[in-house]
């Protein structure tokens, strides 16, 4: 590269690379594109609660269940599905087994779930406990 330009990209603020091998232009090229992806948002479920009964209560509507599968924790996030479709969504804000409150219920037991932001339960509802994760996206081999 020639001095004159050499001066002109360093006041402009300007990267110039010198490859001398093709493979390591596209290399880096492959790494910035790559850089520039938005991380893909990967949803795992982590438990599935069968609503049985629906109950009122002073600090809202608590889904009396039975965790089908996995577990529910407390303070993750959950859907609420009818029938397959997606209903509602929302933050398991309560979690009580017997009177008492725990942090999550494991497969096969019985629980009181109340969810941050939704109220329209419905006995049969499925709730399903999910967990979010950003995956890096990379550029495939060209």
């Amino acid at each position: 590269m020639e001095p004159k330009i050499a001066e002109q990209s360093k006041k402009e603020g300007i990267e110039i690379r010198l490859y001398k091998v093709i493979y390591d232009l596209l290399e880096d090229v492959k790494a910035a594109m790559s850089g520039m992806l938005e991380p893909e948002i990967v949803e795992s479920v982590t438990g599935r609660a069968e609503i049985k009964q629906v109950f009122e209560l002073r600090t809202g509507r608590v889904a009396g269940s039975q965790i089908r599968e996995g577990r529910i924790t407390r303070n993750q996030e959950v859907k609420i599905l009818r029938s397959g479709e997606v209903v509602g969504t929302g933050k398991v804000s309560g979690l009580k087994r017997f009177k008492e409150d725990v942090k999550q219920v494991d497969k096969g037991l019985e629980c009181g779930i109340l969810i941050e932001g939704y109220r329209d339960f419905q006995v049969g509802d499925i709730i399903e406990g999910i967990v979010k994760e950003q995956k890096i996206r990379r550029l495939s081999d060209v």
